[in-house]
């Protein structure tokens, strides 16, 4: 439940974390933390804002028992999930998106719901986990905005047709091990739309630097938040379980003959190469129906999505880390 309630306060990829306070510094280190560290179009992010990102971010490793990489790759890790924040909230600006103080308590009582809590049993475990319920209201005031840029940005590009669906569901039932579900960790580094073939010499090369790393005997969670482009990051990478249906196409192949904690990559994808880690498999005893494959299907397409429209925004940015 910590780690659930953790992730939906959104201090991972693409969400405003809720702000850890910095202890008070001396007035050199003061200076030092007002510094600008990266210029994203005509807005800053100062050492200040990365510094207490960063205690969010290993908070948040801490809690997923996951190992803390390196001060310099964790502070990478941050300062690109920074820098698309700072852009959605640029663009949110432009917009003409409003959350009310009813979408907020409506979201919250759907978080709540979720996990089997009511508001009131959230705001206790809030509470345990040193969080402020304002606070809290306001982060996700700003969840729910970014949601709806997204949204606005490319939902109207995502659509599932009956006859995409009914293929799929006939080629899922034919598949070996349709009846499982997979947990998977993820690591994914990525590649812009059109990548050159020097871009993707790098990516791959960097890939199977991290094939090696974990042939070695390092940890895959650690590597992946080092790492990994993709929203897992900083949880390992975990995607937690799930059926063959919402895996994308091309990892299927490889799922279906992995063995418990058999590494497969990298693999080629259109958003760059991936390494896979078999975490475990579990029986499914509830049978998917047509609404919830079409909603996998929806999400995979979204999140592609959504990967795509991030590295758009930011080819089409000016920024410069100091």
């Amino acid at each position: 439940m910590k780690k659930l309630i953790i992730l939906l306060i959104g201090i991972l990829i693409f969400g405003g974390a809720i702000a850890t306070e910095l202890p008070k510094p001396a007035s050199s280190q003061e200076q030092s933390l007002d510094k600008v560290a990266v210029v994203v179009n005509n807005d800053v992010i100062t050492n200040r804002e990365i510094a207490k990102s960063m205690i969010d971010a290993k908070k948040t490793l801490k809690d997923q028992h996951i190992p803390i990489p390196s001060q310099n790759a964790l502070r990478k890790q941050v300062i690109n999930n920074l820098i698309y924040q700072h852009l959605q909230e640029q663009l949110l600006k432009r917009s003409d998106i409003t959350v009310t103080d009813d979408d907020v308590t409506n979201a919250i009582d759907n978080i709540a719901r979720n996990n089997h809590l009511a508001v009131s049993a959230l705001k206790v475990k809030l509470a345990e986990q040193g969080i402020n319920f304002t606070k809290y209201r306001k982060t996700i005031k700003k969840q729910v905005e970014l949601a709806r840029l997204q949204q606005q940005a490319i939902g109207d590009k995502v659509t599932i047709s009956d006859q995409e669906l009914n293929d799929f569901i006939t080629t899922y039932n034919r598949q070996h091990g349709a009846n499982l579900d997979y947990r998977l960790q993820d690591i994914l580094i990525s590649l812009p739309d059109t990548p050159t073939p020097k871009q993707v010499n790098i990516a791959e090369t960097r890939a199977k630097d991290i094939i090696n790393k974990l042939k070695a005997g390092e940890s895959f969670a650690k590597l992946a938040a080092a790492n990994s482009a993709g929203q897992e990051a900083l949880s390992g990478g975990d995607l937690g379980y799930r059926p063959l249906a919402e895996l994308p196409t091309i990892f299927v192949k490889y799922v279906k003959s992995m063995h418990k904690n058999e590494v497969a990559g990298p693999i080629r994808a259109p958003n760059g190469f991936h390494i896979l880690k078999l975490v475990g498999t579990k029986v499914r005893t509830q049978k998917l129906d047509k609404e919830q494959i079409r909603q996998f299907l929806y999400q995979q397409k979204y999140q592609d999505q959504l990967q795509n429209w991030l590295h758009k925004i930011r080819a089409e940015a000016y920024v410069k880390v100091m």
